[in-house]
Parts: structure tokens; sequence; C-alpha cells
């Protein structure tokens, strides 16, 4: 089935500045062809979160995928995505198990994490509870943010900027950077 959804993916890709993040035409004007079938790349991540368990919002931040496509192509809070595009296609089915598993383990640097820690503190969260969410000793934590360690797994990474993004924090702008390297190194 992955060499299948592959095929699926292998068109021109579409031009990150015309697609909003949830991957409509940023005028709804996208045409049928610049969509495929959403149901393996559903199957694809469905596995690949069986086999290496992390909240969908998580998968979705390493992915780099807005939260709503992941959340729409499994069906959580509504109906599921009945098509999805290319780009997006392309960047979940390039996610296997054991690349994942390898890249939650592999240290980072905190600034992304740091950016979400304290989003979530001026909303309210007190440090522990961060701190829980990712995974870290609170000392560790208060460390990071003061700047005295250089490095954290991505998987705590992960964790703490799902939380801020599941209140509020917008990374669209960044993430759309993202797709115009990932664009641009296509060509």
């Amino acid at each position: 089935m992955t060499q299948q959804a592959l095929a699926l993916c292998r068109t021109a890709p579409s031009d990150p500045a015309t697609i909003d993040p949830a991957g409509r035409g940023r005028h709804g004007d996208s045409p049928d062809w610049d969509w495929i079938a959403a149901a393996p790349f559903r199957a694809h991540v469905r596995h690949v979160l069986t086999e290496e368990p992390l909240p969908w919002r998580a998968f979705a931040g390493h992915a780099r995928v807005p939260d709503n496509v992941v959340r729409g192509l499994l069906g959580l809070g509504g109906r599921r995505l009945r098509r999805i595009a290319p780009h997006f296609a392309r960047a979940l089915i390039a996610i296997d198990a054991p690349s994942l598993r390898a890249s939650l383990a592999r240290p980072v640097p905190p600034d992304e994490m740091i950016i979400a820690a304290r989003f979530l503190s001026r909303s309210g969260w007190p440090v522990a509870e961060v701190a829980r969410i990712g995974h870290l000793p609170e000392p560790r934590l208060g460390a990071l943010l003061r700047g005295e360690e250089l490095f954290i797994t991505h998987r705590s990474e992960l964790l703490v900027t799902a939380a801020a993004r599941a209140h509020g924090l917008d990374v669209t702008d960044s993430w759309a950077e993202t797709f115009r390297d990932r664009s641009a190194a296509a060509a």
C-alpha cells in the first residue's frame, strides 16, 4: 500500500502560496486533480501511530502538517477527509514507525519548545504541568527556559508544542516556510 500511496503523490508539487493551512485552495478554487484520495494516508497514519504511540497533534507537528488535516484525516471530532492535498500526503507518507521512533529520541535545540512553553506559561499553565506534558523533570524545564541546556528530545519538543497549538499558538507561518522549502527542494 505504501508504494501505491507514493505513486499517488508523484504529481507536481502544489504551489504552497495558494494553499491555506487546511489544504484547500486559498479561495476554494483548487482543481480536482490537485487532490488525492485520503484513505491510503489515513491507514498509513493509523499504522504509524499504532506502532509508535504519539498524540495525533504531536504527529502532525512532526510531519509539519496542520493539525486540522491530521484531525480530519483520522475523523476526530467530525467527518473524515475524503481527499487530501498532495503536498500534505507526501509529508505524511514520508514518515514510518522506525524513522519516527529514531527521530523522537534524537536531541534537538529547544527553540520551538521554549516558545511553546512560554506561550503556555503566559496562558496560565503551571511550569510543573508543562514539564509533565513534555516528559521533563521540572528543574530541567527551568534550565531549558533559562538557556542553561542546549538540547531536548524531539519527543519532548513535539509534546509541548502540540499542547501550545491546542491552546492557540499559531505556527502556520513557520510551517508555510517548511512547505516552500520542500517545494524548492523537489524542483
